[in-house]
């Protein structure tokens, strides 16, 4: 099916157009089917049925006030994206998640790249650990978050203890069991979300 760009052409009859503009009926319906509800149900017709956009090698050039896009992250993760005259904001967070064991020495959780900032959440059971992390050219430096927990003498434990000195390497988010918690040793459930700085 060939969409006729110049149509009606006038130096044709109306009997011969007829079949490049029923061609192009059927082309504009099939085509605006791919993303809308097109001529299918009058109170969701015209409306969007979803957004598949193909990625943008590179941020695209702004015509109006913003555009939305998708595009790869530094990982080569293809994410959601948005720009407007004076910076560009990924929308959509690239995600991990996986099983660590965790003991008294630190491990590698999972690893993430160059210049990224984001969140870990850990759970055993009922205990979680929430964390914040960031990397830049050389490591990543993550940062247990402080929960206070209303029966415990410590106003300030830490079920599990992130890397984020010198015990740091590379790029692998590293933790262990806080020192004088009520953490459990074994497998914690992990999921981290990272945006590019």
């Amino acid at each position: 099916m060939t969409f006729t760009t110049n149509w009606p052409d006038g130096t044709k009859s109306v009997r011969v157009n007829r079949t490049n503009g029923n061609n192009n009926m059927s082309y504009i319906q099939t085509t605006m089917q791919k993303d809308h509800y097109w001529n299918e149900d009058a109170t969701k017709n015209g409306h969007h049925r979803k957004v598949d956009m193909p990625k943008s090698a590179s941020n695209p050039t702004l015509v109006n006030d913003g555009v939305l896009f998708a595009k790869n992250t530094t990982d080569t993760k293809t994410e959601v994206f948005y720009t407007n005259n004076s910076k560009t904001y990924q929308l959509s967070p690239t995600f991990k998640s996986g099983t660590k064991e965790l003991g008294a020495n630190y491990v590698t959780v999972d690893s993430v790249p160059t210049n990224v900032y984001g969140e870990i959440v850990m759970w055993r059971g009922s205990q979680i650990q929430t964390g914040t992390f960031i990397s830049d050219a050389t490591k990543v430096y993550t940062f247990s978050t402080l929960i206070k927990i209303k029966s415990n003498t410590d106003a300030r434990p830490r079920f599990v203890e992130f890397g984020n000195g010198a015990e740091a390497s590379g790029f692998d988010i590293q933790a262990k069991i806080g020192s004088g918690s009520s953490g459990t040793v074994g497998d914690w459930e992990y999921r981290i979300t990272y945006r590019d700085i």
